[in-house]
């Protein structure tokens, strides 16, 4: 191989050499645990860049895999989850799992969905998203009713696209009702014109919505006017509270970042951790209601949220 093909390999392997096995995963503590999992990440990614010919001259492989499994068993405690392919079609859960639900993966393979979406019709579920990219002129991920979501996204490419070429729906739509609590994992969402990136989508308010530290999300509000975490066009935010991790929010025009569509209130947003950055349209706030909102809601911070 090239020099650079022996760099790359090199690399590599010492990134791989320097996980620690599963049994020394489970003895660590949630925030030497946290470190571990990004470096997984970085490992899992620049593996899969090599050629197949690299690849075969890289050893011990299997720990990305013993330790993707270690931190999903830990961090969403199922048993013997249902395992969904979405390139096979299209994603319905119910709530006829009922409260023994053993949890679902979905796994997108890097396979690009341009028509299989996922929708949940209610009842209390834990969902994993592994490199799942939906693209779709509908909405990618739905959340209805009264359903609750708790996610959890592993791999590094989680992407979300509804309203392809416009559209009225969010990318990840939180019905007001419903809620979502997003655990940990690297998300990248987009609303369709009119649909929040995470939210309402048009003329839609959204429900509660939870994010925790490990979490890496960027979510584009519609440009029609819809929230980057909230409310749709003319739609307003419920609470959304964020315990930690990296996110970016842009809203549309006269939406906010986190909070309110255009002309559209805001509830209650609470940020404990992490270092967020929420970047209003027009005329609206980086947090808060939207342009022209009748309420922005309340906002607080912690002493460890940026």
């Amino acid at each position: 191989p090239s020099e650079a093909g022996k760099s790359s390999v090199e690399e590599v392997q010492g990134l791989i050499d320097e996980l620690p096995t599963a049994d020394e995963l489970r003895n660590m503590t949630a925030e030497a645990q946290q470190a571990v999992y990004e470096k997984l990440l970085a490992a899992e990614e620049a593996y899969n860049a090599l050629t197949d010919e690299q690849k075969a001259e890289v050893t011990g492989t299997e720990i990305l895999t013993e330790l993707l499994e270690a931190f999903h068993a830990g961090t969403n405690q199922l048993a013997e989850e249902i395992t969904h392919i979405l390139k096979d079609g299209s994603v319905t859960i119910t709530a006829e799992c009922g409260d023994s639900c053993p949890g679902h993966l979905i796994d997108g393979s890097n396979y690009t969905s341009w028509g299989n979406v996922i929708t949940v019709t209610g009842g209390s579920h834990r969902i994993t998203l592994r490199n799942v990219v939906i693209n779709v002129s509908t909405c990618a991920f739905h959340i209805q009713n009264d359903a609750q979501v708790e996610l959890t996204l592993y791999g590094t490419n989680n992407s979300l696209h509804s309203g392809w070429g416009g559209g009225n729906n969010a990318g990840l739509q939180v019905e007001p009702n419903a809620s979502l609590t997003i655990n940990s994992g690297i998300l990248r969402v987009e609303g369709g014109r009119y649909g929040a990136g995470i939210g309402g989508g048009w003329e839609e308010n959204c429900g509660d919505i939870t994010i925790h530290d490990g979490s890496i999300i960027t979510a584009i509000g519609g440009g029609g006017g819809a929230a980057g975490i909230g409310g749709g066009e003319s739609g307003s935010s419920g609470a959304i509270t964020i315990t930690g991790g990296t996110i970016t929010a842009t809203g549309g025009y006269g939406a906010a970042g986190i909070g309110g569509g255009n002309s559209g209130s805001s509830s209650a947003i609470t940020i404990t951790g992490g270092t967020v950055t929420a970047i209003g349209g027009n005329g609206a706030a980086g947090i808060g209601g939207g342009k022209d909102a009748t309420s922005h809601g309340t906002f607080s911070t912690a002493a460890d949220g940026d």
